[in-house]
């Protein structure tokens, strides 16, 4: 999109499934990325920048990802969940 709008060339994309940004913040928060749980609707972006990341990720069916998509991708999450409640009810 910044190159369309811009007709510049992008030279660092920092966007999921980029890692800068969440390197960035977890260093911000002093977190270790295999204590935290990257959560998502999207396969190739939020949960691949998950697992590249070394934290475990939770896929979440309430917005674009649906099972027949899920069941046909190499990127798989740890824990499939049907909305956010099923998070709060593991505690």
């Amino acid at each position: 999109a910044v190159e369309g709008a811009t007709a510049t060339r992008v030279e660092v994309i920092v966007g999921k499934p980029s890692r800068i940004t969440l390197d960035v913040c977890l260093a911000q928060m002093g977190l270790r990325a295999r204590d935290c749980l990257m959560i998502g609707d999207r396969l190739e972006t939020d949960i691949r920048m998950g697992r590249e990341a070394g934290m475990a990720a939770a896929l979440v069916l309430t917005g674009v990802t649906d099972r027949r998509t899920l069941r046909r991708s190499p990127i798989q999450p740890d824990y499939v969940l049907r909305d956010l409640r099923e998070l709060l009810a593991a505690r």
